[in-house]
């Protein structure tokens, strides 16, 4: 989107002066013309900012939650279904939104609606907010004439995976729960309990046990480094960042999930049902199969899952069937 400095005659003769965030000069000519005005000059501009403004766009997010998509489609097929132009149901989705990224999207894709975009394309230029099943679900839809059910089916869709996303993070809840507890009780422990006994076995003068001695060895060593160990666990933890977003340790790190005991398999039942589920909803929208399995593929969020199906697509590709 650029931004426009604009000059225009209104009906009355005076003249008027504005600006206006646009995807084309077009669309600006567009405006003017629809609110009774003559152009006289439009040229491209930088958008003026203050410091409040640069902070905002620095801390907004880049996504919105399911549940803003999911009430999205359920609202986009009621106004399909009723007639409602679809310039017109943006424009009243967007001065509706209560998500300010979901409006301030709605806008860029309103802007394109009057440029003469289809409402897929719109979509295909915010792929953080709208995902590459939702975009594919709706160009089928607007090629087949079946807009309103693609936004049903959608809505389902949506649904079901923001109800499995809820049920995954609770059932991985108590497990890491236990895992944290039982780190700050070990740090707790070595940190402050041990040392306290080990000035009374000093008193005494015993000879120790050689395990006792290495909690000992071990509780002194925390007790004497915990400002060094803390920093040594966020340098880790920026190494591994760093790893685990690079395409070799993402894909790493993708299918060790898969495979931790209890929460691997947690994790593997929840990408499964959600690439039959996208499968499913692709299938019946009229998807073709090679286009279906590369979005699928996209919706799983896994590198490592995302090489296998994309394996059973060149297989699709060589003649073998589905199964």
């Amino acid at each position: 989107m650029a931004y426009f400095a604009w000059r225009a005659r209104s009906a009355d003769g005076a003249m008027r002066e504005g600006s206006r965030e646009a995807a084309a000069e077009s669309d600006v000519v567009r405006f003017l013309v629809r609110s009774r005005m003559v152009p006289v000059e439009i040229r491209e501009t930088a958008k003026e900012s203050d410091a409040m403004e640069v902070l905002a766009a620095l801390f907004q997010p880049r996504t919105i939650p399911l549940r803003d998509l999911v009430l999205f489609c359920r609202q986009m097929y009621a106004l399909t279904k009723s007639g409602v132009p679809m310039n017109r149901a943006i424009k009243g989705l967007r001065t509706s939104a209560s998500n300010r990224l979901l409006g301030r999207v709605l806008g860029e894709i309103e802007a394109d609606l009057d440029a003469g975009l289809q409402l897929s394309d719109g979509m295909a230029k915010h792929p953080l907010v709208f995902p590459p099943l939702m975009i594919s679900v709706v160009r089928v839809g607007e090629e087949t004439g079946g807009l309103e059910e693609s936004f049903l089916r959608l809505q389902g869709y949506l649904t079901f995976e923001e109800e499995t996303i809820r049920k995954v993070k609770t059932a991985l809840r108590y497990p890491m729960i236990v895992i944290f507890t039982t780190i700050a009780v070990m740090v707790a422990m070595l940190w402050f309990v041990v040392p306290a006994f080990a000035n009374v076995f000093n008193k005494a003068g015993a000879e120790l046990p050689l395990p006792t001695r290495i909690i000992l060895g071990l509780s002194d060593f925390v007790a004497g480094n915990i400002f060094t160990l803390g920093l040594c666990a966020g340098l880790l933890y920026i190494i591994w960042k760093a790893w685990s977003t690079s395409s070799l340790g993402q894909r790493r790190w993708d299918q060790f999930k898969l495979s931790v005991p209890v929460s691997g398999e947690i994790v593997q039942m929840a990408a499964m049902a959600r690439f039959g589920r996208a499968l499913s909803i692709s299938y019946a929208a009229g998807v073709p199969v090679l286009q279906a399995l590369k979005t699928v593929a996209e919706a799983l969020n896994n590198v490592f899952l995302y090489d296998k199906v994309m394996n059973m697509r060149q297989r699709i590709e060589e003649g073998l069937p589905l199964s």
